[in-house]
């Protein structure tokens, strides 16, 4: 395969040993994105798996795997508006570097009223969490 940096891989992207799929950084995978050992499964930490996992939203179990997330009007909200950590300023004509945060701010500033509505009815939504990890303050995600 391409870009591989482990042994015997036949996929792309591989950094483990033996993998057939892509984007592992596990070894003896079969599927895809593991970084766990010896998976059938696509998505999996795990050892020894043949199902995809389903993923935990807000630290929660919830009923979709990845995949099926990425299907769902929720991926859609998050995937609305731009999320830039390089921005152009024109007044001094360079580019400059955003935070994080600050790119998370921007990303929520840039949304439309309704993919923020959606966002926040995610399954197991949760206003700290959501709020620690972007850095938003909590009056800005209530202040609609």
């Amino acid at each position: 395969g391409d870009r591989n940096t482990g042994y015997y891989n036949s996929g792309l992207f591989n950094s483990g040993h033996c993998n057939t799929g892509y984007y592992n950084s596990g070894n003896y995978n079969t599927g895809y994105y593991n970084t766990g050992l010896f998976n059938l499964a696509s998505n999996s930490t795990g050892v020894f798996c043949t199902e995809t996992p389903k993923i935990s939203t807000f630290n929660m179990p919830s009923d979709y795997t990845l995949d099926e997330f990425m299907e769902t009007e929720y991926y859609e909200a998050l995937c609305s508006s731009p999320f830039c950590l390089t921005t152009w300023d024109e007044e001094s004509n360079k580019l400059i570097h955003n935070s994080y945060t600050d790119a998370c701010r921007m990303w929520w500033a840039n949304m439309t009223p309704q993919n923020r509505a959606i966002i926040k009815s995610m399954p197991n939504f949760d206003i700290d969490i959501f709020c620690e990890i972007t850095g938003i303050k909590k009056e800005d995600v209530l202040g609609e």
